[in-house]
């Protein structure tokens, strides 16, 4: 069974002016988040994947980031690494218990890496 993609950010330089384009365009409402982040969530529709929409962390560039559901985020990093790819963040406990990681592949593509809470480390 392959890792579906469940979830994609949006980050740049100003989050709330992205979150009004996104909400005005495709009719998505989000939720702001609790926190020093500018970041808000909405879900993509009937079909679709949830979306976070904020302001890029300093240092980062904006960008584009969809995540695969993993059932181990270091495992996957580990395996990335042996593959040619790379760490980006390692796995990271977030608040509502997930795990999150990012890995660049061999080209330097961001792709993000989740398991939700509950669901393993």
């Amino acid at each position: 069974m392959s890792d579906p993609v469940v979830f994609a950010e949006v980050h740049g330089a100003d989050g709330a002016a992205l979150r009004r384009f996104y909400g005005e365009l495709f009719g998505w409402e989000f939720h702001e988040m609790a926190g020093p982040m500018d970041y808000g969530m909405a879900h993509s529709g009937e079909d679709g994947i949830g979306v976070g929409v904020g302001t890029a962390p300093a240092g980062r560039a904006s960008q584009v980031t969809v995540y695969v559901r993993t059932a181990d985020v270091a495992a996957a990093l580990a395996s990335a690494e042996r593959l040619g790819g790379s760490t980006v963040l390692a796995a990271t406990q977030m608040p509502d218990g997930s795990v999150v990681g990012l890995l660049a592949d061999p080209e330097g593509h961001a792709i993000g890496l989740i398991t939700p809470p509950g669901t393993g480390g």
